[in-house]
């Protein structure tokens, strides 16, 4: 079977309307080949498919992670905990795992990473991860290079790359394998699910590199949108924080999506909520939370149904939201409410951004 070059799937030439179509007289051509999907997703931005199922990418990785000497676990730095892949983790319990963690450029400026690599390195050990860490981003080529030499000195050669859609998986396998022609590459884009199956590539130096289907972690916001609407909360902008006053009585939200109250706290406390995608957080207002929670017409389809928990969050401590962003609270102790659509996880974590700045003066 051919497969296209681009996303993996098969080529085909008898329905138009499934993943690897061809028109016939493209097909008969020899040698590598981009389906018509991949063609008008690298020229059009127009994805007319849509994203591979779930259960199909699922079992396509943990078939690949099979035979696989290696596992390189590519994570998303602005979504970390939300793009962690359980079943892929547990599988590779007798196969060593690389954690990539990516999108490292979304950094604000002046953060420090050797303190972002630390706190990766502390957060795998609060979650009994076993990984070798690396800080990088497939988008600029920073740390793809150190990655590349570290590798080389390996002596694996069958390597699986995979984790969630979207945290840039085809993107570092283009840096590591230092595609010279886009025809050869993956193909990349902001939507969810662009590989369709898995699709291997040959390298002289670093061996066999089989590029895999994005999964789809339960409970990020994200990937309860259409994928017209997913694109935007997909990171891919420098990350900003947004700092108001959060008092009790206070609260913050993001349109649509979520709310989060003020409770308990000292007077002089803050929220900083941070994006890196086309949501903010924006200071909002305890009596309107029913407008906060409806979506802005014309923006993407809200959600019928929410959910309320009530969290302690130190200072220094923050709340990520999945597949959305995180509300940082800093100088005192907070009790919140947070309000999320239901079915949508949410994890309480040390700062990942100031934290050390802004965990004392309770």
């Amino acid at each position: 079977m051919r497969q296209c070059q681009g996303c993996g799937a098969v080529l085909q030439s008898g329905e138009a309307g499934r993943p690897g179509y061809l028109p016939q007289h493209i097909l008969e051509n020899r040698g590598k080949a981009l389906c018509q999907r991949c063609y008008r997703i690298r020229h059009y931005g127009r994805d007319e498919l849509g994203p591979v199922a779930e259960k199909k990418a699922s079992e396509a990785v943990m078939q690949a992670a099979a035979s696989a000497e290696a596992v390189i676990m590519v994570v998303d730095l602005m979504d970390f905990e939300a793009s962690l892949s359980w079943d892929l983790i547990r599988s590779c319990r007798h196969t060593p795992l690389i954690a990539a963690v990516n999108k490292a450029d979304l950094l604000p400026a002046k953060t420090r990473h050797r303190e972002v690599m630390d706190w990766i390195r502390k957060r795998f050990s609060e979650l009994g991860i076993t990984a070798l860490p690396a800080l990088v981003s497939a988008y600029t080529g920073e740390g793809v290079d150190d990655l590349r030499y570290f590798l080389e000195a390996l002596e694996h050669r069958r390597w699986l790359v995979a984790g969630a859609s979207n945290s840039g998986k085809s993107t570092l396998i283009n840096g590591l394998m230092q595609h010279q022609s886009s025809g050869d590459a993956a193909t990349v884009s902001r939507f969810p699910g662009t590989t369709q199956d898995t699709v291997s590539w040959e390298d002289c130096r670093l061996g066999r590199f089989t590029d895999s289907p994005g999964l789809i972690p339960a409970g990020r916001l994200c990937d309860m949108l259409p994928q017209e609407h997913a694109v935007a909360f997909i990171p891919d902008q420098r990350l900003q924080g947004k700092v108001y006053p959060f008092a009790a009585g206070s609260s913050m939200a993001v349109k649509g999506c979520a709310f989060a109250e003020s409770l308990a706290a000292g007077s002089d406390t803050v929220a900083v909520g941070f994006t890196a995608s086309n949501a903010v957080w924006q200071r909002s207002s305890c009596d309107n939370r029913s407008y906060w929670l409806e979506p802005t017409p014309g923006s993407f389809p809200g959600f019928s149904d929410f959910r309320a928990v009530e969290l302690d969050v130190g200072a220094g401590q923050e709340v990520l939201v999945h597949g959305l962003g995180w509300l940082a609270i800093r100088r005192h102790d907070c009790r919140i409410r947070l309000t999320v659509p239901s079915g949508v996880k949410y994890t309480l974590r040390q700062n990942l951004i100031g934290g050390r700045r802004h965990g004392a003066g309770r």
